[in-house]
């Protein structure tokens, strides 16, 4: 992944995501990416 914005695009322009649910992915994803 280049960044976060492109997944979060994809996401809400796939479906209606309620943006505390995008929120809620984009901290898992930012967390794992710092663990590893």
């Amino acid at each position: 992944y280049h960044g976060l914005d492109a997944v979060t695009e994809t996401m809400i322009g796939g479906a209606d995501v309620p943006i505390e649910a995008v929120e809620q992915l984009i901290a898992l994803a930012d967390s794992s990416n710092r663990q590893s």
